[in-house]
C-alpha cells in the first residue's frame, strides 16, 4: 500500500525529465522492498538528501557497486566499462518505505518531494 501510494503519488514529477521511478513489468508484481527515484546526478542527488534531511526526512543513496566498494576493489573482478551500474548508484534514492510509516508521515515525504522539483 504504501509503495503504491508513492508511486501514484509521484507521477507527475516521475513523468518529467527531472526524475525516473521503480518500474515493474506487467508480468511481474513489486515486492515493495523500497521506493526510489532516480536523479540526474549526483549532485543534484546529494541536493536532494540535504533538502529532505533538513525536513527530518530520511532518504538515503541506495548501494555502492560491489566493484567499488573496498572488498570488491580488494578481491573483486569486473571485466568491461560498468558506466551504467556507477551512474544508477550516483543518481539513486530511497525514500522511507517500512510497515510502521503513517499515512502523515508519507504525505510529509511526499509534499517535500513536491517541494524540491518546485511542482
Amino acid at each position: 500500500r504504501i509503495w503504491n501510494r508513492y508511486y501514484d503519488a509521484v507521477q507527475e514529477v516521475g513523468d518529467g525529465e527531472l526524475v525516473g521511478l521503480p518500474t515493474v513489468p506487467q508480468s511481474c508484481s513489486h515486492n515493495a522492498h523500497m521506493f526510489y527515484l532516480l536523479l540526474p546526478d549526483i549532485d543534484r542527488r546529494t541536493d536532494f538528501i540535504s533538502f529532505m534531511a533538513a525536513r527530518g526526512i530520511h532518504a538515503y543513496f541506495h548501494y555502492v557497486p560491489l566493484h567499488n566498494s573496498p572488498m570488491g576493489k580488494k578481491i573483486g573482478r569486473s571485466h568491461g566499462d560498468l558506466c551504467h551500474t556507477e551512474s544508477t548508484s550516483d543518481r539513486l534514492v530511497r525514500l522511507p518505505l517500512y510497515a510502521g510509516l503513517s499515512d502523515d508521515e508519507q504525505e510529509k515525504v511526499i509534499s517535500a518531494v513536491f517541494s524540491f522539483f518546485g511542482s
